[in-house]
């Protein structure tokens, strides 16, 4: 009786061993070199020329409305978010990227509605945190 509770035993406890190691996920790709970003520290300025727009038509100067976009050297995307919203720190591969911050997604065509636009580029290196120097938001559109 003994022999057999034991045997029960020692293969529950193998069906649990191996049951939880298939819940697992490995998210880092082995071998690949990764840096971080703090996004938490991207300092966004709005430079909003008072001879080329009035007052009345730059009501969007909440710049935690903006939407933060990182990509890669080849243009692919990191990462879109609204920088109220976005994460403080993103690990990224080794390389260059750059981030890009608007007013909108996709500027909107009409007299009235103003598009901002700015980006930095920088470069993520291995172990390392980066933080990414300030965007300046400048009018894309032409009003």
């Amino acid at each position: 009786m003994k022999k057999t509770l034991f045997i029960c035993f020692a293969l529950l406890a193998a069906l649990f061993t191996l049951g939880s190691c298939h819940s697992e996920q490995m998210t880092e790709i082995i071998g690949e070199e990764t840096g971080q970003l703090k996004l938490s520290a991207l300092n966004v300025e709005l430079d909003v020329d008072v001879s080329t727009v009035t007052r009345s038509r730059a009501t969007s100067t909440d710049v935690n409305t903006y939407l933060v976009t990182v990509t890669d050297s080849e243009g692919e995307q990191e990462g879109q978010w609204v920088k109220s919203e976005m994460p403080d720190i993103i690990s990224l591969p080794v390389g260059s990227y750059t981030v890009k911050v608007s007013s909108a997604e996709q500027p909107e065509s009409g007299f009235d509605t103003p598009y901002y636009e700015g980006e930095c580029s920088l470069q993520i290196a291995k172990d390392a945190v980066t933080e990414p120097e300030a965007v300046t938001c400048r009018l894309a559109n032409v009003m």
